[in-house]
């Protein structure tokens, strides 16, 4: 199975999952016949897309995975741990549970995240944490 994201300039993103292989993935989106369902927000403009495992990035002209927006933020072991649980989809009281500390500390936990990766959101954290290598989600 592979795991497609699409971001636009601003970070936002969605994904799919797809039965092909990546290789075959990056080809059909360069060519804007995989899934007709899923319109580019780019329609007939180039698009950046890259491989990387099992996960294909599919990026806005300009975008480069070669030199990242922002700097590899530094985290914390607990913050690490934090954004890992993030990276599972747990929330707030399940990763509290799991780290056995309140979920108001996980708030705070995720706030100093999204700080260090420049997020609007939580979503936005884990997407831009996993295009940095920092995370690998679990495709399954």
């Amino acid at each position: 199975m592979t795991r497609v994201f699409f971001f636009d300039e601003q970070g936002t993103f969605f994904f799919r999952d797809d039965a092909s292989s990546p290789q075959e993935l990056k080809e059909k989106i360069i060519a804007r016949t995989w899934s007709p369902d899923v319109g580019l927000p780019w329609n007939n403009t180039p698009i950046s897309v890259h491989i990387i495992g099992n996960t294909v990035f599919v990026t806005p002209p300009g975008c480069s995975n070669e030199e990242p927006e922002i700097p590899v933020p530094i985290f914390s072991i607990r913050e690490r741990e934090v954004l890992e649980a993030m990276v599972e989809g747990l929330g707030h009281k399940e990763i509290g549970q799991s780290l056995s500390i309140s979920p108001r500390t996980v708030k705070d936990y995720i706030s100093a995240i999204k700080k260090k990766l420049n997020a609007d959101t939580p979503i936005n954290a884990v997407a831009r944490a996993v295009a940095l290598g920092l995370c690998k989600p679990k495709l399954n």
